[in-house]
């Protein structure tokens, strides 16, 4: 086990030098960098600051005995819980997002210094789980000096307070970003033959059901992607960025077509594929491949009903009349959509229906006319 040392900084957003950021992400053994929204009075980005985590390995012994972590890690949990009920506000009022995260900023902000155990420092926070939210997070090869960096953290910043002047405020959490050694790995964003090439993942955040997300993250993957080749994580909400699938498509097709050979040796059916991966594999898939009805749980009598719903319509091929279908709820776009169905009331039996009785009952009952409400 070593022991790293973590380092909080809050310079000023626009005094910061791509010189500077070069030199501490090439002296650090990691660094991460938040912008926090509307972090400063007013409507401009004047006195925005930015927070500058690094760490950097030592043999100096731990300043947080094992007790003080857990004891911070119990009331950070109990403080995102807390955090999520301001966040649920923010998202269900957004013109209340400027005064509110200015508030929140003071309450993070304020440099400081610590050793821990390597675990301790990494996992510095606790309680992530309390705040659901929404994710785009792309990664783009750094250039020699870093400004490249600059310019895609700026463009965020600009579009950040262009729509807040026009009274919209669709990004409320934070911009984030990381930096990495390149891969190999025919699937990862951050592939490259150079070994020592670095890249910059960049992710912007914000609550849950805030309005307009989708378009702003879209406009924001999509400067990225024309103007840093950036590429996505998979695991983010990706999909909202116009154009995307083509761009990947022309930017990595034969690595893709690599990976995709090796999938359909292990999933011939399809099991792990959506429309959207399908467009960025090059795989054609049935844009509506099953009918999915809510059906009331119970492993068995689940596994035979459902198999029924996935073969009807199988052969339905009319693009008008699959669209009526669905606008009557009568299809799901993805398998996996129907098999949450499957885990929702597998959930509700193990809930409500514990009882053989009540489950001879449910399973005589005719659900035929129970249609799915999710598209």
């Amino acid at each position: 086990m070593f022991n790293l040392r973590m380092t909080d900084t809050f310079p000023l957003l626009n005094e910061f030098t791509a010189l500077e950021l070069k030199t501490i992400v090439l002296n650090n053994d990691q660094t991460e960098i938040f912008y926090w929204p509307f972090n400063s009075p007013g409507l401009n980005s004047t006195h925005d600051r930015i927070w500058v985590k690094q760490w950097q390995r030592t043999t100096d012994p731990v300043t947080d005995p094992e007790i003080v972590v857990q004891i911070r890690k119990f009331f950070q949990n109990y403080e995102t819980k807390f955090g999520d009920y301001l966040f649920q506000y923010i998202a269900a009022h957004p013109c209340s997002t400027p005064f509110l995260n200015h508030y929140v900023f003071k309450a993070l902000e304020g440099d400081h210094e610590v050793v821990l155990q390597a675990p301790d420092a990494i996992h510095y926070q606790g309680g992530i789980d309390n705040v659901p939210c929404l994710d785009l997070e792309m990664a783009f090869k750094v250039d020699d000096n870093f400004e490249n960096v600059v310019t895609a953290w700026k463009y965020v910043v600009e579009q950040l307070y262009e729509y807040a002047n026009r009274g919209e405020y669709p990004f409320n959490l934070t911009m984030e970003m990381r930096f990495v050694k390149s891969s190999t790995k025919l699937m990862s964003n951050v592939y490259d033959e150079d070994p020592k090439a670095i890249y910059c993942t960049m992710e912007i955040l914000s609550i849950k059901d805030t309005e307009g997300f989708d378009e702003f993250s879209g406009n924001i993957g999509n400067y990225w992607m024309r103007e840093l080749r950036a590429q996505p994580h998979w695991a983010k909400m990706w999909e909202v960025v116009p154009g995307i699938v083509p761009y990947l498509r022309n930017q990595a097709h034969e690595r893709y077509d690599r990976f995709n050979e090796i999938r359909r040796k292990y999933d011939p059916e399809g099991m792990f594929m959506n429309s959207t991966f399908a467009g960025v594999l090059n795989e054609t898939v049935p844009s509506l491949s099953y009918l999915g009805r809510e059906y009331p749980a119970g492993a068995d009598y689940f596994h035979k009903k459902l198999k029924n719903a996935f073969l009807k319509n199988k052969d339905l091929t009319d693009p008008v009349e699959i669209q009526k279908r669905i606008d009557l709820g009568d299809y799901v776009s993805k398998e996996i959509e129907a098999m949450y169905h499957i885990n929702k009331y597998r959930a509700m039996k193990k809930r409500y229906y514990e009882e053989q009785e009540d489950q001879i009952k449910l399973e005589n009952t005719n659900w035929a006319d129970s249609t799915t409400t999710k598209k």
